[in-house]
């Protein structure tokens, strides 16, 4: 079913989301209305390879193996309501235990990302994760394509203020990570002009597709002098919306 919503504030898309909730999922309305409804990001996680174009995330908890550490999966006895998709980038440390995360990137700075072959020939590693946002995004739910072939440079934003890096000389003396917007679109967070809802018990699936193209230095594996790092570039699917708390049904309305 469609779900056309003016969204003016998150007032406005509780109150629809109560009414929505009430019409379409008989067994949270039989509780009563007192059912929880907060917003909510989701993350489904993976570490970028150069033998890959495509890459299935799922939001069910466990579905294609264990969890990645940072994924925050939809809890199968709830629902999401989500309003905003978005794609970042970062960098894992895979050598230490517990990991090492660093900062999320809404594109791919050249001066973070800085990788590239000895040879100098490959595509460098900002190039290669250009991919992504040269690519397409697809929600699938149960095996049907609920969105398809969105493109990633929806999800791109470059900030004011991109990655600096230190000088020994001053008066910046530390390397600083690039703006972070307090707007959901400042976190690379991009408005699907509606509310899609995703059920717990099911299988919901984001394909991200990479455009054609040299995946050499995708994985982040080496400095700019071409020397191999510990570091890996992790891709990241988040989706913002709210959690309706124990609305699942086995047999959904939508």
């Amino acid at each position: 079913m469609a779900n056309q919503l003016i969204i003016r504030n998150s007032y406005d898309l509780k109150q629809a989301l109560r009414s929505e909730v009430a019409q379409n999922f008989p067994d949270a309305n039989r509780r009563g209305d007192g059912f929880l409804i907060y917003p909510k990001k989701w993350r489904a996680n993976v570490l970028l390879v150069s033998s890959k174009s495509s890459y299935t995330l799922s939001l069910y908890p466990g579905q294609n193996g264990a969890d990645h550490p940072l994924d925050i999966k939809l809890d199968r006895n709830n629902v999401a309501a989500v309003s905003h998709i978005g794609l970042t980038i970062q960098k894992q440390n895979v050598a230490l235990t517990p990991s090492r995360y660093f900062a999320p990137f809404t594109w791919p700075d050249a001066n973070y990302f800085a990788g590239r072959s000895a040879a100098g020939t490959a595509a460098t590693e900002a190039e290669s994760l250009e991919n992504i946002y040269n690519g397409t995004f697809t929600l699938r739910i149960s095996n049907v394509d609920v969105m398809k072939g969105i493109a990633n440079n929806l999800f791109r934003w470059v900030p004011e203020r991109t990655y600096e890096i230190a000088d020994a000389e001053g008066p910046q003396l530390e390397n600083v990570y690039g703006q972070w917007g307090y707007e959901l679109e400042q976190q690379g967070l991009f408005f699907i002009g509606g509310l899609q809802y995703l059920n717990g018990q099911q299988n919901n699936d984001i394909v991200v597709n990479l455009s054609d193209g040299d995946y050499t230095n995708i994985a982040g594996q080496i400095d700019n002098a071409g020397e191999a790092v510990d570091t890996r570039n992790l891709l990241t699917v988040t989706l913002f919306g709210f959690e309706i708390a124990d609305a699942a049904t086995a047999q959904p309305k939508f």
